[in-house]
């Protein structure tokens, strides 16, 4: 049970758990199918900023597209301190925080008002989460400033509480503006973001595909027609298999979940089976618990006890079992999640996740220990349920097995 919780918290901070924002359901992250180093069909996420102005003018009105940095460590000099110290920072587009309905904790966040023109806007919101680890939630920290390189930056809000960025695996301790990035505003092939889309209403993720995928592919053809004579024919048919996907993002969109799904969905089935194998190991005990009360289950139905009330007896034994083994496993739970986490994690790409207990985590734990009980108790107490009374009063030695005349 411990296990199976743990690899449950796991999938559901990196894979499952929908962002604290508006209609995460609607959220969508641009991508490009390629084939990998080894020949498999894989796909990037990463684009430059001349790419994101071509295809913002390809959905016109029909789609909200936001640019969403990969966060990375970075050294920033706050007023209060004087050793530099390592944040995760991300850049946004100024519009991310508005389509993502989100509000401030204190000050305001970003707007497009704030992502205008390349380096002209030293502006930074902080996280929720960072505010109080490292300014102890202290409200006149909107207006300070900090240094991150050779400027100077206003913090001028605190996003909400919850709300850590959209990259699972990572969490955001300052957004800057998208444009504060000014270098690789203007440079063509420096892939440092992923576009995220938000469908107009009445638009589907399908006709805002298409929309891209008619610009890629003209783009395809007028490469292909500049190419060199020589350039061999499978790279270019490759090249023109290339297709725009819309991967849904209501759960976030990271390295981390491309890295670790497959071994996290393996980890979960592998603690699932354990867990069933040590259900039916539980089965064969209480059946032979069953076998030994025989008399005493005999004894209930001659006094009246029916066989519901005798399943009822058994089931109630076996819940209060598994809900003893599921405080146990709650506690190994709480110890093993983090130090998977801490395994995951490299120097240069720390992982970090919110591992909280949540009404998500509660309800899982309790439909585990519901269908444990049932897994491992109710063939026992069938079992028990169907004695049969005078034999087993007689001291038959299988009152279950027809008489021999």
């Amino acid at each position: 049970i411990g296990a199976t919780t743990a690899a449950f918290r796991l999938v559901d901070a990196v894979l499952l758990r929908p962002l604290p924002v508006s209609e995460p359901e609607r959220l969508f992250v641009l991508a490009t199918t390629v084939i990998d180093a080894d020949k498999r069909p894989d796909y990037r996420d990463d684009f430059d900023y001349p790419t994101y102005r071509e295809y913002s003018k390809t959905v016109g009105p029909h789609a909200g597209l936001m640019v969403v940095g990969i966060t990375a460590r970075h050294a920033a000099l706050f007023r209060n301190s004087d050793v530099p110290e390592i944040v995760m920072r991300q850049y946004v587009s100024g519009n991310v925080f508005g389509m993502l309905g989100i509000r401030p904790a204190a000050g305001r966040l970003l707007t497009p008002n704030d992502d205008t023109t390349p380096g002209a806007h030293p502006v930074a919101v902080l996280s929720h989460d960072f505010w109080p680890r490292r300014f102890g939630g202290d409200p006149a920290v909107v207006g300070g400033t900090f240094w991150s390189g050779n400027q100077q930056f206003e913090i001028v809000g605190v996003a909400p509480e919850g709300f850590t960025g959209t990259e699972p695996g990572m969490i955001t301790d300052v957004f800057m503006p998208a444009m504060m990035n000014a270098q690789a505003i203007n440079s063509p092939g420096w892939s440092w973001f992923r576009i995220w889309v938000r469908p107009a209403a009445g638009q589907s993720p399908e006709q805002i595909r298409q929309l891209q995928q008619t610009r890629l592919r003209a783009e395809q053809d007028a490469r292909v027609a500049q190419s060199p004579a020589a350039t061999p024919k499978e790279q270019i048919d490759e090249f023109l298999r290339a297709e725009v996907r819309l991967l849904p993002a209501g759960s976030g969109a990271s390295h981390v979940q491309k890295t670790f799904r497959r071994p996290l969905l393996i980890l979960a089935a592998l603690a699932a089976v354990v867990l069933l194998v040590a259900c039916a190991n539980m089965a064969n005990l209480l059946t032979a618990q069953a076998l030994a009360r025989t008399r005493e289950m005999a004894l209930r139905v001659s006094i009246g006890a029916g066989r519901w009330r005798l399943i009822q007896l058994v089931l109630v034994e076996s819940a209060l079992l598994a809900i003893f083994a599921t405080g146990v496993g709650a506690v190994f739970a709480s110890w093993s999640a983090p130090l998977i986490v801490s395994m995951l994690a490299q120097v240069d790409r720390p992982v970090r996740l919110v591992l909280d207990t949540d009404s998500r985590a509660l309800a899982f734990g309790a439909t585990l220990t519901l269908a444990v009980t049932l897994l491992f108790g109710l063939g026992p107490a069938l079992r028990a349920s169907s004695v049969k009374p005078l034999a087993a009063l007689k001291g038959g030695d299988d009152p279950h097995a027809p008489r021999r005349r």
